[in-house]
């Protein structure tokens, strides 16, 4: 007899819910149930903040959608306007929208589209909460920036403040006769009367050695060059 009865029962409507199969389902009420009913965390209005902060700092309220990566779009609420500032009253603004949201039934011509949206900016499903950050681009490291954590300082190459440091250095630069020290290159060196061309020669110097400074490739073999030539602590003069 029982067996008749649950048979009999299979695929009838119950109010809120289904007996399906002999197992009974229940509908669900409201947008909040509906997302639980497919296992998707709703987000808890007492905390999760960091997440909270994330969703409203994505609204700008600029664009009706959102834009995220492998050309996934996300609606705005327009009613919500620009949060992305994520002062508490912001915060505050979007968890009130989500309450009234997961509060709406399940069901009528808007419900799929009030779905998605709750899903999207009030649950940990949220594909802007899930989305991967957009690796930054790698900057190439200058000489100057690898040689500064070796205690090396430039010497000043926009004004006359190291100009005396720079004068001991062209006149060693000029120096005839054997060393070991390798010496920068200085494309507008004058060699002749340095006397006369000592303001001049400062000023190449100057620049030789910002260009070696400012290398962002291929400056290994320069390092020892721009410690001596282009560095305040040099050891090469005194």
């Amino acid at each position: 007899m029982t067996k008749l009865v649950v048979s009999s029962l299979v695929g009838v409507s119950t109010l809120g819910g289904a007996i399906v199969g002999g197992y009974y389902f229940m509908q669900p009420n409201n947008i909040k149930d509906a997302l639980q009913a497919e296992s998707i965390i709703i987000l808890d209005t007492e905390s999760n903040q960091e997440q909270w902060e994330k969703l409203a700092e994505k609204h700008t309220g600029q664009t009706v959608t959102v834009k995220l990566d492998k050309d996934i779009q996300i609606a705005t609420i327009a009613s919500i306007g620009d949060i992305s500032s994520k002062t508490p009253e912001n915060i505050t603004k979007l968890k009130d929208h989500c309450k009234e949201l997961l509060k709406k039934p399940a069901k009528g011509s808007d419900y799929e589209t009030n779905k998605e949206a709750a899903k999207n900016w009030c649950t940990l499903e949220s594909p802007m909460l899930k989305e991967e950050a957009t690796p930054k681009p790698v900057v190439a490291q200058s000489l100057r920036q690898a040689l500064s954590t070796e205690g090396f300082e430039a010497l000043n190459t926009d004004s006359g403040a190291d100009d005396v440091t720079w004068g001991k250095l062209i006149d060693k630069h000029l120096e005839t006769g054997s060393s070991t020290i390798t010496k920068i290159n200085i494309p507008n060196l004058k060699t002749n009367d340095p006397s006369n061309n000592r303001v001049n020669n400062i000023e190449a110097l100057k620049q030789a050695c910002k260009t070696m400074l400012d290398k962002t490739t291929d400056y290994e073999s320069d390092k020892e060059i721009a410690k001596n030539w282009c560095n305040k602590n040099t050891k090469i003069v005194s």
